[in-house]
């Protein structure tokens, strides 16, 4: 998604949405860096905490939201669950995740990816009820794993990936969705002004203006 699209934010919601629905849900957030990841904490969960008396509520005293500078961000909620962020590289070895997000993905090594985060994504949540009788057999929700970034170049990785995700969003198990979203949407949302939008179109060059507003993955098809 482009600049200003508030993807940050969009994802915050979805992540306190899912702890609140899901007691017991574990979400990580990764990234190229703590910092990076922290913000989604730092700033959008805090804005929801402070808005919403519903997120108030599930979350308990502002202290249960941490911040921490060497291990990161942390959001605690009363019914068990937790928001917290991780470092994408061999050190996050060993953490689990109902709700996986990486963060500007396209600047994450693949093989940290798929041999360290993506085995986060593996063990689903244990509600206590599926230990009823009645409930033995019950389906379990799937984990989930969101990719995040801007544009990047088609030589990339990133750029397969994403290629296909788009053609398994056109399937109908509608397990995977691939999501695009140009300038027009924050500009039309009042998110973004036409000044500042024109102001980067002459300080950037064109290709870096494709990708941070266009979303447009750049260079050779292939």
């Amino acid at each position: 998604a482009s600049r200003g699209a508030s993807k940050s934010f969009m994802l915050a919601l979805y992540s306190v949405v899912r702890c609140i629905l899901y007691p017991g849900t574990k979400v990580k957030i990764a990234s190229k860096t703590i910092p990076q990841a922290s913000v989604i904490i730092d700033e959008k969960v805090m804005e929801l905490y402070r808005m919403s008396p519903a997120v108030r509520s599930a979350i308990g005293s502002e202290n249960n939201i941490k911040n921490n500078n060497n291990k990161g961000s942390s959001v605690e909620f009363l019914n068990g669950s937790t928001i917290s962020v991780v470092t994408a590289s061999d050190s996050a070895r060993g953490n689990r995740a109902n709700l996986l997000v990486i963060d500007e993905f396209v600047h994450v090594d693949k093989d940290v990816i798929d041999s360290v985060l993506k085995p986060m994504a593996t063990v689903m949540r244990q509600p206590p009820y599926l230990n009823k009788r009645e409930y033995k057999n019950y389906p379990k929700e799937e984990n989930k794993t969101v990719y995040i970034s801007s544009a990047w170049y088609k030589s990339h990785w990133s750029w397969k990936q994403f290629e296909q995700y788009i053609n398994d969003t056109t399937n109908d198990d509608g397990q995977v969705l691939a999501i695009s979203s140009a300038y027009s949407l924050p500009l039309n949302n009042g998110l973004l002004s036409q000044n500042k939008l024109e102001q980067d179109r002459t300080d950037f060059d064109n290709l870096r203006f494709q990708m941070e507003y266009e979303s447009i993955f750049v260079g050779q098809a292939g």
